[in-house]
């Protein structure tokens, strides 16, 4: 199965400023065999963007094969230097807190080692800003929280213009998506009520 995002840190303000996808790119590794060549993340990034998401994007719906994942990537991390390297990217990705949760998972489900210089999560690198610290509760809520869930996505919008389109189509989406709503009826009114349905149901999440 592949998954497609938009963007790496779907939206939720995380992403550094520079251009991460080229930088991701330039990183990538071949693999070679007998019927295919093609390229991959390298295990850094493909650890960081797996541990992203699973322990924040889809914290509320995590996988045991995703955590098989993350112990099978953790395990590819050389040596100490390499794991020293890897938490200093976390940081400057504002990934370091799913890491830390991802690996946590790895090693209770899978039985996944670290180095004893590792072991311990308090010794790992802070983020040096609040960016990550103040996403991760909202991510954690943003499942049952229709206000957490706004909140994070508004994070990840540069510009007041822009938050107040996410916020119209937010409260009026495309006519387009409306179908599920709809019940028949007169049609000037089908519209209007279809909203009204939908609201109904918001207010359940509120």
């Amino acid at each position: 199965m592949i998954e497609m995002h938009w963007q790496l840190d779907c939206g939720f303000g995380l992403a550094p400023p520079e251009n991460l996808v080229d930088a991701v790119f330039s990183r990538s590794i071949r693999v070679a065999s007998d019927d295919v060549t093609f390229s991959t993340l390298s295990v850094e990034d493909h650890l960081l963007y797996q541990s992203f998401h699973m322990a924040c994007q889809h914290c509320s719906s995590t996988r045991l094969s995703w955590i098989s994942d993350i112990a099978l990537l953790s395990r590819q991390i050389p040596d100490i230097a390499g794991w020293e390297h890897l938490l200093s990217l976390s940081v400057e990705r504002n990934c370091r807190l799913s890491l830390e949760s991802a690996v946590s998972m790895a090693r209770f489900w899978t039985g996944l080692s670290l180095p004893p210089e590792v072991k311990d999560t308090t010794l790992w690198p802070n983020p040096p800003s609040d960016t990550e610290a103040e996403a991760w509760p909202l991510a954690m809520r943003r499942s049952g929280s229709i206000p957490a869930s706004i909140q994070l996505s508004l994070r990840g919008i540069p510009d007041t213009r822009g938050k107040l389109a996410y916020l119209f189509r937010f409260v009026f989406p495309h006519v387009d998506t409306m179908h599920p709503y709809s019940r028949g009826g007169d049609g000037r009114l089908r519209l209007p009520m279809a909203y009204v349905r939908r609201w109904m149901l918001v207010f359940q999440y509120i």
